[in-house]
């Protein structure tokens, strides 16, 4: 694709002949200068020697800008591909998993079989690059040769500029922090849902028993403090007792900026890859003070005490840096574009399309010289791969109309957010508005799509793990659009991949909103949608209750059960398999009035179960029945002795959809003092596991040291130490 320049169009302007004027000298210096290796300037001399039209044809391939500076010297450009993947067989498939799968081969195989030419050229230039198969495109940094070396090749279209961006939020009220939830008194108990959420309806979903269970949610952003109280239990890479980076977050950046408050990074060694933050980190300590942080927890924080700040408090996130403290260039941008397709380990290695996010939240724009085919492809084939895109519209409404005119918000392909004030349930004032422009990437169209609470919300930051502030902009309205996502896929999961579905929910369930004159566009007082609000402000409610109501029934599943000691939550949760092999319980003593429970969970929430019964060892169901969440049932046990298995089984259970399952059972081996579960080894406890216990001793009780607490009191002592010695010698049966 050809940019469409003034060169191009035949009208020709002081500064366009000026860079010409430039780049001809710059040539002829080039080519006197560059007396060896010959195979450097060889291309440059052809160009020379040959007709003029052999030399405006591949100069008419350079954007002007670009010319203008390599003739000065070393510059940045950016290589756009003639041939692009054909991603249409992508949209025939059913699950996003097999999207994901097929864009990734498609884009990579076609990289690969086009870009050596254009590599090599580069390399014999002594030019540094950098390949991206996301829109079959080629980062590079070179003199005059090197950019003429790749111009004159057929399979480029194209070279642009590097254009940079970032974000840009409206004022901010001075007095921004905000320690206390913005809502405690909305709901009887905790959590206290913020009020832009309860404006949404998201607390109603949630009443459902939908709150992003199954969806992943990902920030392109300034990163995230992700130890955060509100944002540590639902990152992805976070197990509840180690952290493992690897597919769950990318830095872009590789900066060794000494005033980037990322944590520090080791140099890289020649050759090697560029330094990196290896664990999630947010460098904005001045902008939003945790931008990337706050938009997170917008979509998915909960710190499971009295701050729930995200739509989605179920919802799994991962993220990628993309921005310097706020700044960031096409390619940072194309670089987490590229890696959410198909997330890598931490060293960028085994891309897997499988663990690529079912949303991305993106409130950055890119203002300058941004080349045009290549954020707009890469957004084409994230969509073709099942990505949703939540793009923030701008803050930028004091212009009216015509002010979403940054990528990504103007493209088609994003679903662009709009901001309301949720007091008022009006437009913010700074919210930006259509129509598009119609530059050449992108046709006039109606924007922003949706609207969504962006004023004042309140959200984790990066300061400290206990750290929140108000902050406001469209930046703070697309995370809510996000987390519904989640919340519709969590509902409907075979919604996962669909994007044009997933938008038309949101669409057709919006509140309506009108616009107001002066009109933009081709609006009047009753135009939905409008450059505005778009179709209006997001109804979390409405949209899953649709979303629902497309499901197509299924089996009902038991997808999980787990045993605890006290309510649900409130004390240690372990996971145990619905059949074999078996889950150990340790303990001294079972009271009369029995403290064990067992939670099944399930994929949609129930609405009956005829039966719970102890079928097997000694035992009974003293109490059952669906707790705070509705797709939990509790059974609640007495009587079970030690050194025992004890089979658990439920029956006549139906879901809301009138789906049923046989029955479930769950197996429990009841043992004092195997703490080492050797159960291999006939399960005897032995003085390796008295050993182990001691290890622990004042060890606060967690999943990963559980089965140590033999005595249940939740902290490990040399009382679980003596119950643990005095059963040496006996086993599981």
């Amino acid at each position: 694709m050809k940019k469409n320049s003034a060169s191009q169009s035949g009208i020709f302007n002081l500064r366009v002949i000026t860079a010409c004027t430039l780049f001809f000298a710059a040539i002829l210096l080039a080519y006197v200068g560059f007396a060896g290796p010959m195979s450097q300037v060889n291309a440059t001399a052809s160009a020379l020697n040959a007709s003029p039209g052999v030399a405006i044809e591949w100069q008419d391939k350079v954007d002007p800008s670009v010319l203008a500076a390599a003739a000065l010297g070393q510059t940045e450009f950016f290589v756009h591909m003639a041939q692009q993947a054909d991603l249409s067989g992508a949209y025939a498939l059913e699950t996003k998993v097999e999207k994901g799968q097929y864009v990734y081969q498609q884009m990579t195989s076609l990289a690969e079989a086009t870009q050596p030419p254009v590599r090599q050229a580069l390399q014999l230039a002594g030019a540094e690059y950098k390949a991206f198969w996301v829109s079959n495109s080629i980062w590079a940094r070179g003199n005059l040769a090197a950019l003429q070396a790749v111009a004159i090749l057929s399979e480029v279209a194209y070279v642009y500029p590097v254009g940079k961006g970032g974000l840009k939020l409206p004022p901010q009220a001075s007095a921004h922090q905000s320690d206390a939830p913005s809502s405690p008194n909305l709901v009887e108990a905790d959590p206290n849902p913020e009020p832009g959420l309860v404006k949404v309806n998201a607390d109603d979903v949630w009443a459902m028993g939908y709150a992003g269970h199954g969806a992943v949610v990902a920030g392109a952003d300034t990163g995230v403090r992700w130890t955060h109280a509100a944002l540590k239990s639902n990152y992805r890479g976070w197990d509840g007792t180690a952290a493992s980076h690897d597919y769950n977050w990318h830095d872009g950046i590789h900066a060794q900026d000494p005033a980037n408050p990322c944590p520090a990074v080791p140099p890289a060694a020649p050759g090697s890859p560029q330094p990196s933050s290896p664990q999630p980190c947010d460098d904005d300590a001045v902008l939003g003070g945790g931008h990337g942080s706050h938009t997170v927890g917008t979509m998915a924080g909960d710190d499971d005490a009295t701050n729930r700040i995200g739509m989605a408090p179920e919802a799994k996130w991962i993220a990628c840096r993309n921005m310097n403290q706020g700044v960031g260039v096409a390619t940072t941008y194309m670089e987490c574009m590229e890696w959410f397709i198909a997330p890598t380990k931490i060293d960028g290695t085994s891309p897997d399309p499988s663990k690529a996010p079912h949303v991305i939240n993106n409130s950055w724009g890119c203002v300058e010289g941004c080349p045009p085919p290549a954020l707009r492809m890469t957004l084409q084939a994230s969509r073709a791969a099942g990505i949703f895109y939540a793009v923030s519209a701008g803050n930028d409404g004091v212009v009216s109309c015509g002010s979403i005119y940054h990528p990504l918000a103007r493209y088609p392909e994003a679903f662009t957010v709009g901001s309301t004030t949720h007091t008022t349930d009006t437009i913010s004032s700074f919210s930006s508005r259509g129509p598009t422009g119609g530059e050449p990437d992108a046709p006039v169209q109606i924007k922003p799509n949706i609207s969504a609470p962006g004023s004042t919300i309140r959200s984790a930051q990066r300061a400290n793990d206990t750290a929140y502030a108000n902050l406001s902009g469209t930046s703070m309205a697309g995370p809510h659009v996000a987390g519904l996502v989640a919340l519709i896929i969590s509902a409907n999961p075979a919604l996962a991949g669909k994007v044009d579905r997933i938008e038309d929910i949101i669409e057709e369930t919006a509140v309506r909103k009108f616009a107001f004159f002066p009109f933009c566009g081709t609006d009047n007082e009753t135009s939905v949608p409008n450059n505005v609000y778009g179709w209006g402000r997001i109804d979390a409610l409405a949209a899953v209750t649709l979303a629902l109501a497309e499901a197509t029934p299924v089996p009902l599943v038991g997808v999980a059960s787990r045993k605890t000691h006290g309510d649900p939550g409130t004390d240690f949760d372990i996971n145990l398999p619905l059949t074999d092999p078996i889950g150990i319980e340790c303990r001294a003593a079972q009271p009369a009035s029995g403290n064990h429970k067992i939670v099944f969970t399930f994929l949609n929430p129930i609405s009956n179960v005829g039966g719970a019964a102890v079928t097997s060892g000694t035992g009974s169901v003293s109490s059952r029945g669906v707790g705070a969440n509705p797709r939990e049932y509790i059974v609640d046990l007495s009587g079970v002795s030690n050194a025992q298995r004890v089979g658990v089984t439920l029956s006549g259970i139906t879901d809301n959809a009138g789906n049923s399952t046989p029955a479930l059972s769950v197996i429990l081996g009841v043992l004092l003092g195997d703490v080492n579960g050797d159960t291999n080894a006939g399960g005897v406890v032995s003085n390796a596991d008295v050993g182990a216990v001691k290890a622990q001793v004042s060890t606060t009780v967690s999943q990963s040291n559980f089965r140590h607490d033999v005595n249940l009191n939740r902290t490990l002592s040399n009382g679980d130490v003596g119950d643990t010695k005095a059963q040496v010698g006996s086993k599981l049966p």
